[in-house]
Protein backbone atom coordinates (compact mmCIF):
# COMPACT_ATOMS: atom_id res chain seq x y z
CA UNK A 1 0.00 0.00 0.00
CA UNK A 2 1.35 3.44 -0.93
CA UNK A 3 2.24 5.82 1.89
CA UNK A 4 -0.45 8.35 0.91
CA UNK A 5 -3.05 5.58 0.77
CA UNK A 6 -1.97 4.30 4.19
CA UNK A 7 -2.22 7.78 5.70
CA UNK A 8 -5.69 8.23 4.23
CA UNK A 9 -6.82 4.88 5.60
CA UNK A 10 -5.37 5.63 9.04
CA UNK A 11 -7.29 8.93 9.07
CA UNK A 12 -10.51 7.18 8.01
CA UNK A 13 -10.15 4.53 10.71
CA UNK A 14 -9.60 7.29 13.28
CA UNK A 15 -12.98 8.77 12.25
CA UNK A 16 -14.65 5.36 12.74
CA UNK A 17 -13.32 4.15 16.11
CA UNK A 18 -15.41 0.98 16.29
CA UNK A 19 -13.86 -0.19 13.02
CA UNK A 20 -10.32 0.24 14.33
CA UNK A 21 -10.72 -0.95 17.93
CA UNK A 22 -12.00 -4.32 16.71
CA UNK A 23 -11.92 -6.27 13.46
CA UNK A 24 -15.31 -5.27 12.09
CA UNK A 25 -16.95 -7.35 9.35
CA UNK A 26 -20.65 -6.69 9.96
CA UNK A 27 -21.54 -3.52 8.07
CA UNK A 28 -24.31 -5.47 6.30
CA UNK A 29 -26.11 -5.45 9.66
CA UNK A 30 -25.07 -2.04 10.99
CA UNK A 31 -22.21 0.19 9.88
CA UNK A 32 -19.73 1.95 12.18
CA UNK A 33 -20.75 5.40 13.40
CA UNK A 34 -18.39 8.27 12.56
CA UNK A 35 -17.15 10.61 15.27
CA UNK A 36 -18.66 13.58 13.44
CA UNK A 37 -22.10 11.97 13.41
CA UNK A 38 -22.06 11.24 17.14
CA UNK A 39 -20.74 14.74 17.90
CA UNK A 40 -23.49 16.31 15.81
CA UNK A 41 -26.15 14.19 17.49
CA UNK A 42 -24.86 15.12 20.95
CA UNK A 43 -24.66 18.83 20.09
CA UNK A 44 -28.20 18.92 18.70
CA UNK A 45 -29.62 17.03 21.67
CA UNK A 46 -27.79 19.34 24.08
CA UNK A 47 -29.27 22.34 22.29
CA UNK A 48 -32.76 20.89 22.58
CA UNK A 49 -32.13 20.10 26.24
CA UNK A 50 -30.88 23.55 27.21
CA UNK A 51 -32.68 25.84 24.76
CA UNK A 52 -35.83 23.85 24.23
CA UNK A 53 -37.59 22.85 21.03
CA UNK A 54 -40.01 24.59 18.76
CA UNK A 55 -42.72 23.05 16.62
CA UNK A 56 -41.28 21.50 13.49
CA UNK A 57 -43.55 23.59 11.28
CA UNK A 58 -42.00 26.74 12.79
CA UNK A 59 -38.38 25.59 12.57
CA UNK A 60 -37.64 27.29 9.26
CA UNK A 61 -33.90 26.73 9.54
CA UNK A 62 -34.34 22.97 9.81
CA UNK A 63 -37.06 22.80 7.15
CA UNK A 64 -34.74 24.57 4.73
CA UNK A 65 -31.88 22.25 5.72
CA UNK A 66 -33.92 19.10 5.16
CA UNK A 67 -35.02 20.27 1.72
CA UNK A 68 -31.39 20.90 0.78
CA UNK A 69 -30.63 17.42 2.11
CA UNK A 70 -33.43 15.94 0.00
CA UNK A 71 -32.06 17.70 -3.09
CA UNK A 72 -28.56 16.48 -2.35
CA UNK A 73 -29.65 12.84 -1.96
CA UNK A 74 -31.78 13.13 -5.09
CA UNK A 75 -28.78 14.27 -7.17
CA UNK A 76 -26.69 11.43 -5.75
CA UNK A 77 -29.33 8.79 -6.55
CA UNK A 78 -30.47 10.19 -9.88
CA UNK A 79 -33.94 11.12 -8.66
CA UNK A 80 -36.08 14.25 -8.45
CA UNK A 81 -36.31 15.75 -4.95
CA UNK A 82 -40.09 15.34 -4.91
CA UNK A 83 -39.62 11.59 -5.52
CA UNK A 84 -37.71 11.05 -2.25
CA UNK A 85 -39.41 10.43 1.08
CA UNK A 86 -37.58 10.10 4.38
CA UNK A 87 -38.24 6.95 6.40
CA UNK A 88 -36.92 5.37 9.58
CA UNK A 89 -35.27 2.56 7.60
CA UNK A 90 -35.94 -0.06 4.95
CA UNK A 91 -38.44 -1.92 7.17
CA UNK A 92 -40.45 1.31 7.44
CA UNK A 93 -40.29 1.74 3.67
CA UNK A 94 -41.42 -1.86 3.13
CA UNK A 95 -44.37 -1.37 5.47
CA UNK A 96 -45.23 1.92 3.76
CA UNK A 97 -45.25 0.41 0.28
CA UNK A 98 -47.02 -2.84 1.12
CA UNK A 99 -49.50 -1.08 3.39
CA UNK A 100 -50.11 1.69 0.88
CA UNK A 101 -52.91 0.03 -1.05
CA UNK A 102 -55.85 -2.30 -0.48
CA UNK A 103 -54.97 -5.88 -1.44
CA UNK A 104 -57.45 -8.55 -2.52
CA UNK A 105 -57.52 -12.35 -2.58
CA UNK A 106 -57.47 -12.42 -6.38
CA UNK A 107 -54.18 -10.46 -6.52
CA UNK A 108 -50.59 -11.57 -6.09
CA UNK A 109 -47.15 -10.23 -5.21
CA UNK A 110 -43.98 -11.79 -6.60
CA UNK A 111 -40.79 -11.87 -4.56
CA UNK A 112 -37.60 -13.95 -4.52
CA UNK A 113 -36.60 -16.99 -2.48
CA UNK A 114 -33.81 -15.23 -0.55
CA UNK A 115 -35.35 -12.09 0.91
CA UNK A 116 -34.75 -10.51 4.30
CA UNK A 117 -37.09 -11.25 7.18
CA UNK A 118 -38.39 -7.66 7.08
CA UNK A 119 -39.88 -8.18 3.62
CA UNK A 120 -40.91 -11.81 4.01
CA UNK A 121 -42.52 -11.16 7.40
CA UNK A 122 -44.52 -8.23 6.08
CA UNK A 123 -45.60 -10.23 3.03
CA UNK A 124 -46.66 -13.14 5.25
CA UNK A 125 -48.72 -10.84 7.45
CA UNK A 126 -50.26 -9.24 4.37
CA UNK A 127 -51.27 -12.66 3.05
CA UNK A 128 -52.79 -13.62 6.42
CA UNK A 129 -54.86 -10.44 6.64
CA UNK A 130 -55.91 -9.92 3.02
CA UNK A 131 -55.52 -13.27 1.26
CA UNK A 132 -53.21 -11.81 -1.40
CA UNK A 133 -51.05 -14.56 -2.91
CA UNK A 134 -47.28 -14.41 -2.41
CA UNK A 135 -45.21 -16.12 -5.11
CA UNK A 136 -41.47 -16.70 -4.75
CA UNK A 137 -39.11 -16.89 -7.72
CA UNK A 138 -35.54 -18.27 -7.37
CA UNK A 139 -33.54 -15.22 -8.46
CA UNK A 140 -29.92 -16.32 -8.96
CA UNK A 141 -28.12 -13.29 -10.36
CA UNK A 142 -28.05 -14.83 -13.86
CA UNK A 143 -29.64 -11.99 -15.80
CA UNK A 144 -30.99 -14.00 -18.74
CA UNK A 145 -32.36 -16.78 -16.55
CA UNK A 146 -33.86 -14.39 -14.00
CA UNK A 147 -35.64 -12.31 -16.61
CA UNK A 148 -37.14 -15.42 -18.16
CA UNK A 149 -38.28 -16.72 -14.77
CA UNK A 150 -39.86 -13.41 -13.83
CA UNK A 151 -41.60 -13.03 -17.19
CA UNK A 152 -43.05 -16.52 -16.81
CA UNK A 153 -44.16 -15.84 -13.22
CA UNK A 154 -46.02 -12.58 -13.90
CA UNK A 155 -49.73 -13.09 -14.54
CA UNK A 156 -52.79 -10.84 -14.93
CA UNK A 157 -53.16 -11.12 -11.13
CA UNK A 158 -49.69 -9.70 -10.39
CA UNK A 159 -49.81 -6.27 -8.78
CA UNK A 160 -46.22 -5.89 -7.53
CA UNK A 161 -42.75 -7.40 -7.84
CA UNK A 162 -40.73 -6.89 -4.64
CA UNK A 163 -37.14 -8.07 -4.23
CA UNK A 164 -33.66 -7.13 -3.05
CA UNK A 165 -30.98 -5.43 -5.13
CA UNK A 166 -28.34 -7.49 -3.28
CA UNK A 167 -29.01 -10.66 -1.28
CA UNK A 168 -28.27 -10.31 2.43
CA UNK A 169 -27.38 -14.01 2.50
CA UNK A 170 -24.53 -14.25 0.01
CA UNK A 171 -24.27 -10.96 -1.87
CA UNK A 172 -26.02 -12.18 -5.03
CA UNK A 173 -26.37 -9.12 -7.26
CA UNK A 174 -29.72 -8.85 -8.97
CA UNK A 175 -29.94 -7.36 -12.48
CA UNK A 176 -32.45 -4.77 -11.32
CA UNK A 177 -32.50 -2.86 -14.61
CA UNK A 178 -33.14 -6.05 -16.59
CA UNK A 179 -35.93 -7.22 -14.29
CA UNK A 180 -37.42 -3.72 -14.27
CA UNK A 181 -37.67 -3.88 -18.06
CA UNK A 182 -39.70 -7.10 -17.72
CA UNK A 183 -42.00 -5.41 -15.22
CA UNK A 184 -42.47 -2.37 -17.44
CA UNK A 185 -43.40 -4.58 -20.38
CA UNK A 186 -46.06 -6.24 -18.21
CA UNK A 187 -47.15 -2.93 -16.61
CA UNK A 188 -46.36 -4.23 -13.13
CA UNK A 189 -44.63 -1.88 -10.64
CA UNK A 190 -41.34 -3.02 -9.12
CA UNK A 191 -40.19 -2.35 -5.56
CA UNK A 192 -36.52 -2.89 -4.70
CA UNK A 193 -34.99 -3.21 -1.24
CA UNK A 194 -31.56 -1.59 -1.51
CA UNK A 195 -30.45 -2.40 2.04
CA UNK A 196 -27.23 -4.12 0.89
CA UNK A 197 -26.60 -1.91 -2.14
CA UNK A 198 -26.78 1.81 -1.36
CA UNK A 199 -23.38 2.90 -0.09
CA UNK A 200 -21.68 -0.35 -1.11
CA UNK A 201 -21.97 0.17 -4.86
CA UNK A 202 -23.11 2.99 -7.16
CA UNK A 203 -26.91 3.20 -7.35
CA UNK A 204 -28.81 5.45 -9.77
CA UNK A 205 -32.55 4.91 -9.76
CA UNK A 206 -32.91 6.73 -13.08
CA UNK A 207 -30.72 4.09 -14.74
CA UNK A 208 -32.38 1.20 -12.93
CA UNK A 209 -35.84 2.42 -14.03
CA UNK A 210 -37.57 1.01 -10.96
CA UNK A 211 -40.81 2.35 -9.52
CA UNK A 212 -39.97 2.16 -5.82
CA UNK A 213 -36.60 1.82 -4.11
CA UNK A 214 -35.84 1.72 -0.37
CA UNK A 215 -32.54 2.29 1.41
CA UNK A 216 -31.56 2.50 5.09
CA UNK A 217 -28.93 4.91 6.34
CA UNK A 218 -27.49 2.79 9.15
CA UNK A 219 -25.70 0.16 7.09
CA UNK A 220 -23.33 1.13 4.29
CA UNK A 221 -23.97 4.87 4.77
CA UNK A 222 -22.74 4.72 8.41
CA UNK A 223 -25.65 6.85 9.64
CA UNK A 224 -27.53 6.40 12.93
CA UNK A 225 -30.29 3.81 13.13
CA UNK A 226 -33.68 5.27 12.32
CA UNK A 227 -32.54 6.91 9.08
CA UNK A 228 -33.60 5.92 5.59
CA UNK A 229 -35.34 6.90 2.40
CA UNK A 230 -37.90 5.69 -0.08
CA UNK A 231 -37.83 6.59 -3.76
CA UNK A 232 -41.25 6.70 -5.42
CA UNK A 233 -41.08 7.32 -9.14
CA UNK A 234 -43.17 10.27 -10.27
CA UNK A 235 -46.60 9.04 -11.27
CA UNK A 236 -46.52 6.13 -8.80
CA UNK A 237 -47.25 8.01 -5.59
CA UNK A 238 -51.03 8.17 -6.07
CA UNK A 239 -51.04 4.43 -6.73
CA UNK A 240 -49.72 3.75 -3.23
CA UNK A 241 -51.77 6.14 -1.11
CA UNK A 242 -55.13 4.39 -0.97
CA UNK A 243 -54.65 3.67 2.73
CA UNK A 244 -51.70 5.89 3.67
CA UNK A 245 -52.25 9.48 2.57
CA UNK A 246 -49.30 10.52 4.76
CA UNK A 247 -47.00 8.82 2.23
CA UNK A 248 -47.06 12.06 0.29
CA UNK A 249 -45.34 13.78 3.22
CA UNK A 250 -43.30 11.07 4.91
CA UNK A 251 -42.82 10.82 8.68
CA UNK A 252 -41.91 13.84 10.79
CA UNK A 253 -38.09 13.75 11.02
CA UNK A 254 -36.19 13.57 14.29
CA UNK A 255 -34.06 16.66 13.90
CA UNK A 256 -30.87 15.60 15.76
CA UNK A 257 -30.83 12.26 13.93
CA UNK A 258 -31.29 13.91 10.54
CA UNK A 259 -28.38 16.27 11.14
CA UNK A 260 -26.25 13.33 12.34
CA UNK A 261 -27.05 11.49 9.10
CA UNK A 262 -26.03 14.53 7.07
CA UNK A 263 -22.74 14.68 9.01
CA UNK A 264 -22.03 11.01 8.21
CA UNK A 265 -22.79 11.63 4.53
CA UNK A 266 -20.48 14.66 4.58
CA UNK A 267 -17.66 12.42 5.78
CA UNK A 268 -18.25 9.80 3.08
CA UNK A 269 -18.38 12.50 0.45
CA UNK A 270 -15.12 13.93 1.78
CA UNK A 271 -13.50 10.49 1.52
CA UNK A 272 -14.80 10.19 -2.04
CA UNK A 273 -17.50 7.90 -3.40
CA UNK A 274 -15.37 6.53 -6.24
CA UNK A 275 -12.61 5.65 -3.78
CA UNK A 276 -15.13 4.03 -1.40
CA UNK A 277 -16.72 1.89 -4.12
CA UNK A 278 -13.40 0.85 -5.67
CA UNK A 279 -11.83 -0.01 -2.33
CA UNK A 280 -14.87 -2.00 -1.15
CA UNK A 281 -14.83 -4.03 -4.37
CA UNK A 282 -11.06 -4.64 -4.19
CA UNK A 283 -11.21 -5.73 -0.54
CA UNK A 284 -14.05 -8.10 -1.33
CA UNK A 285 -12.04 -9.80 -4.06
CA UNK A 286 -9.00 -9.97 -1.80
CA UNK A 287 -11.04 -11.53 1.01
CA UNK A 288 -12.67 -13.99 -1.35
CA UNK A 289 -9.35 -15.21 -2.75
CA UNK A 290 -7.89 -15.54 0.75
CA UNK A 291 -10.85 -17.47 2.16
CA UNK A 292 -11.13 -19.77 -0.85
CA UNK A 293 -7.62 -21.00 -0.06
CA UNK A 294 -8.78 -22.48 3.26
CA UNK A 295 -9.67 -26.19 3.00
CA UNK A 296 -12.91 -26.92 4.79
CA UNK A 297 -14.13 -23.34 4.33
CA UNK A 298 -16.45 -23.04 1.34
CA UNK A 299 -17.20 -19.62 -0.12
CA UNK A 300 -20.85 -19.68 -1.21
CA UNK A 301 -21.09 -16.13 -2.57
CA UNK A 302 -21.33 -16.15 -6.38
CA UNK A 303 -18.18 -15.25 -8.31
CA UNK A 304 -19.87 -12.07 -9.57
CA UNK A 305 -21.53 -11.10 -6.31
CA UNK A 306 -21.94 -7.54 -5.08
CA UNK A 307 -19.06 -5.74 -3.37
CA UNK A 308 -18.89 -6.05 0.40
CA UNK A 309 -20.32 -9.51 1.12
CA UNK A 310 -18.51 -12.86 1.27
CA UNK A 311 -20.48 -15.69 2.88
CA UNK A 312 -18.92 -18.94 4.07
CA UNK A 313 -20.07 -22.45 4.86
CA UNK A 314 -18.02 -24.20 7.52
CA UNK A 315 -18.13 -27.64 9.09
CA UNK A 316 -19.08 -26.15 12.46
CA UNK A 317 -22.30 -24.28 13.33
CA UNK A 318 -21.99 -20.67 12.22
CA UNK A 319 -23.18 -19.43 15.64
CA UNK A 320 -20.25 -21.19 17.32
CA UNK A 321 -17.79 -19.71 14.85
CA UNK A 322 -19.27 -16.25 15.38
CA UNK A 323 -18.82 -16.62 19.15
CA UNK A 324 -15.22 -17.85 18.75
CA UNK A 325 -14.38 -14.93 16.48
CA UNK A 326 -16.01 -12.45 18.85
CA UNK A 327 -13.77 -13.73 21.66
CA UNK A 328 -10.82 -12.65 19.51
CA UNK A 329 -12.31 -9.23 18.75
CA UNK A 330 -13.53 -10.16 15.27
CA UNK A 331 -17.14 -9.23 14.46
CA UNK A 332 -18.89 -11.33 11.80
CA UNK A 333 -22.48 -12.52 11.41
CA UNK A 334 -24.01 -16.00 11.65
CA UNK A 335 -27.12 -15.81 9.49
CA UNK A 336 -30.36 -17.01 11.03
CA UNK A 337 -32.10 -19.64 8.96
CA UNK A 338 -28.96 -20.43 6.95
CA UNK A 339 -25.78 -22.30 8.00
CA UNK A 340 -23.64 -19.42 6.82
CA UNK A 341 -21.13 -17.02 8.30
CA UNK A 342 -21.34 -13.65 6.55
CA UNK A 343 -18.26 -11.46 6.24
CA UNK A 344 -19.26 -7.94 5.20
CA UNK A 345 -16.41 -5.55 4.49
CA UNK A 346 -16.25 -1.79 4.27
CA UNK A 347 -13.81 0.70 2.81
CA UNK A 348 -12.29 1.20 6.29
CA UNK A 349 -11.06 -2.40 6.62
CA UNK A 350 -7.37 -3.04 5.96
CA UNK A 351 -4.99 -5.91 5.27
CA UNK A 352 -4.42 -6.57 8.96
CA UNK A 353 -8.17 -7.14 9.42
CA UNK A 354 -8.15 -9.76 6.67
CA UNK A 355 -5.02 -11.41 8.05
CA UNK A 356 -6.55 -11.70 11.52
CA UNK A 357 -9.70 -13.23 10.06
CA UNK A 358 -7.67 -15.71 8.03
CA UNK A 359 -5.60 -16.72 11.05
CA UNK A 360 -8.73 -17.19 13.18
CA UNK A 361 -10.44 -19.35 10.54
CA UNK A 362 -7.38 -21.55 10.07
CA UNK A 363 -8.52 -23.64 13.02
CA UNK A 364 -11.58 -24.72 11.05
CA UNK A 365 -9.59 -25.63 7.96
CA UNK A 366 -9.38 -29.35 7.19
CA UNK A 367 -6.01 -30.71 6.14
CA UNK A 368 -6.09 -31.96 2.55
CA UNK A 369 -6.86 -35.65 2.26
CA UNK A 370 -3.88 -37.84 1.46
CA UNK A 371 -4.22 -40.60 -1.06
CA UNK A 372 -3.35 -44.04 0.31
CA UNK A 373 0.15 -45.17 -0.56
CA UNK A 374 0.41 -47.91 -3.14
CA UNK A 375 1.40 -51.29 -1.70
Amino acid sequence: MLADERRKLDWIRAQLPSASQQVFFDVAACGPLPRCSVATLARCLEAELTRGREALCCDRQFLDAIERWRQRLARWLGARPRELLFTTGSDDAIATVLGGRCWREDEEIITSTHERADLLGTLSMLHAHTGVTIRRVPISGDSVRDRALLAAAISPRTRLVALSHVSHLDGTLCDVAGLASVCRAERVPMFVDGSQAVGALPVRVDRLSVDLYAAPGHRWLCAPEGSGLLYVREGQCARWTERLPALARGPAPFRPLTRAWIAAFDLLEQIGWSWIFERTAALTEQARAMLESLPGVRVVSPARSAPGVVSLHLDRPAEDVQADLAAEGIVARALQGAPLLRISLGFYNDDSDLQQLYAALLRYARPPRRLPCAA
